[in-house]
């Protein structure tokens, strides 16, 4: 038995040089991935040998998230909402990505654990990890194709942008880490403003509607 458990441990060794050896060429790739809270080492290993290094294959950030089946279909018809069912696509990437949602939403003092509380109560704890994932990756792409390490803005940040509803109108002094000038109004009730404010208060441009959209 002992022995059987000391060849486990060789292989394991084994493996994990093959992989720190194919990683190589990709560290700073991976120390960005490793930037965002909630995306570990590991994890960053695995996002990154499932969308690869370079971002420009996907044609935008919703292109991505949706092949990694975080981005839910959602449209509207006459009025009423269809079914935000996601589709079939890279089912180990959204695995990896929801295990860093979780861990996001249970990080201490950060912009995604505070927007995770936001959305679980107006949209339930499923809803609310599926848009922390879909956050995630869409960060991700633009850190990757910037080549910038993430800043966090802090739960502040979405405290005092949740302030900022349509009745209440846009902050006066909402500027943004990394940015000269204010971002955009935060929208309580518009998914595709939250993650407009989330690509800005990380310094990246949000003018990618198709990136910054769910």
């Amino acid at each position: 038995m002992l022995a059987h458990v000391v060849d486990l441990e060789s292989d394991i060794e084994a493996i994990q040089e093959r992989i720190e050896a194919a990683v190589a060429p990709f560290r700073r790739k991976i120390e960005i991935l490793d930037s965002i809270p909630g995306v570990g080492a590991v994890a960053a290993q695995a996002i990154l040998a499932e969308i690869g290094p370079d971002m420009s294959v996907f044609p935008s950030a919703r292109h991505c998230a949706s092949w990694a089946t975080v981005c839910p279909g959602q449209d509207e018809s006459a009025g009423k909402r269809r079914s935000g069912r996601t589709r079939k696509g890279s089912k180990w990437l959204r695995t990896v990505l929801m295990e860093c949602a979780h861990a996001a939403a249970r990080s201490k003092g950060t912009y995604l654990a505070e927007r995770y509380h936001q959305l679980a109560r107006r949209r339930g704890k499923k809803k609310a990890l599926l848009a922390i994932a879909y956050d995630i990756l869409t960060v991700a792409y633009h850190l990757l194709t910037t080549d910038q390490l993430y800043v966090d803005p802090g739960p502040r940040r979405v405290v005092s942008e949740a302030r900022n509803s349509p009745s209440a109108g846009p902050s006066a002094n909402s500027t943004p880490l990394g940015t000269a000038s204010p971002s955009p109004p935060f929208r309580v009730q518009s998914q595709r403003q939250d993650h407009r404010d989330l690509l800005s208060s990380c310094g990246l441009d949000p003018g990618d509607d198709h990136a910054a959209s769910s």
